[in-house]
């Protein structure tokens, strides 16, 4: 299975990712968990982990994939390019494939996790982060939330993913 991404303009993401899925490919969008307090009741809600970005698993290559492209996709409005590091590999690096496929449900949303804080220790007890603590960059306790610097697109990026501390000793 080939994994694609797709650059697009901001707001036209879910239109693309349906109009991809209409043929033999699965699209998709990932997305994390947030967690938001409004007066005295907290919620939880999914926004998109990259926004401006349709990610596509496709039994085609490259090649063929930008075929496909090329016929059924770059005329919709908000489309802008197919990722790619040269003409024959994937979009997605192995480890990145592998951050995105680790962390995310299979609905393609990175949960929230929980943990406590032992001195300056972080230990999450559940949740995706679980066992990757060291990948926590910094922590607001107040926001619930927890900053990640990954490499994503051939970048370093920082996501925010939900993050619950129960506990701090």
């Amino acid at each position: 299975m080939y994994w694609h991404v797709l650059f697009v303009r901001g707001g036209h993401e879910l239109k693309i990712k349906e109009k991809i899925n209409e043929s033999a490919h699965d699209a998709f969008l990932p997305k994390v968990t947030k967690i938001f307090k409004s007066k005295s009741e907290m919620r939880k809600e999914d926004v998109l982990l990259f926004k401006n970005y349709v990610f596509v698993k496709s039994k085609h290559d490259t090649t063929e994939f930008q075929k496909f492209i090329q016929n059924e996709i770059q005329q919709l409005t908000g489309f802008i390019k197919l990722l790619k590091h040269d003409q024959e590999t994937e979009s997605l690096y192995p480890h990145e494939k592998e951050f995105l496929m680790k962390f995310a449900n299979k609905d393609h949303v990175i949960e929230n996790s929980i943990g406590l804080i032992e001195g300056d220790k972080i230990i999450i007890t559940e949740g995706p982060l679980m066992g990757h603590e060291s990948m926590i960059k910094k922590i607001d306790r107040h926001k619930r939330i927890a900053q990640l610097d990954i490499e994503m697109f051939g970048q370093l990026r920082t996501i925010t993913v939900a993050l619950e501390i129960i506990s701090k000793q």
